[in-house]
């Protein structure tokens, strides 16, 4: 996991293409994890603001996060990265693969009531210690626009493009 100022800690399944352009480091985990960090910690939060920091993210991604200034852990993925979700009698877990979840949890004992794939541009809350259900946000979608240098872009599909002016 990455931490972000010493409260926010973050692991992060997926390859971002801009990760400089983010925040400047040499691993596209850490500069997302301090990008959301920065939107999510924001006074003024709000859903539209971390769709804004999402919008400005070219890549795939699945995160999960862990804030100790909300106490809560919050999850969400984009349509390139898979995020899978079980929940049990008294707890939730988490996984990249659903099929893996399931192994990994019955080989262990762990009966668990329902096992799914989290949707889409959804923001998930489980609240640590409360008897709350996880708490889902649909994320305002906009897709990320590259910004062409020297002719070249990247397109949202990962294909390069030539552009030319008149």
């Amino acid at each position: 996991p990455f931490v972000a100022n010493d409260h926010f800690a973050m692991v992060h399944n997926a390859t971002l293409y801009n990760h400089n352009e983010l925040s400047q480091t040499d691993v596209d985990s850490e500069a997302l994890t301090i990008h959301l960090e920065g939107a999510i910690n924001d006074p003024n939060y709000s859903i539209d603001k971390l769709g804004e920091a999402l919008y400005q993210v070219y890549g795939a991604y699945a995160c999960v996060w862990y804030n100790q200034v909300t106490h809560k852990v919050q999850f969400l993925r984009n349509e390139q990265r898979p995020l899978w979700l079980a929940e049990s009698e008294d707890s939730y877990y988490i996984g990249s693969e659903g099929g893996m979840l399931h192994w990994i949890l019955t080989r262990n004992g762990i009966k668990y009531n329902r096992l799914e794939q989290i949707p889409t541009n959804t923001l998930h809350t489980i609240s640590p210690g409360y008897a709350k259900p996880v708490v889902v946000e649909a994320i305002p979608e906009k897709k990320y626009q590259p910004t062409p240098t020297n002719g070249v872009g990247v397109t949202n599909s990962g294909a390069r493009a030539i552009v030319t002016g008149k």
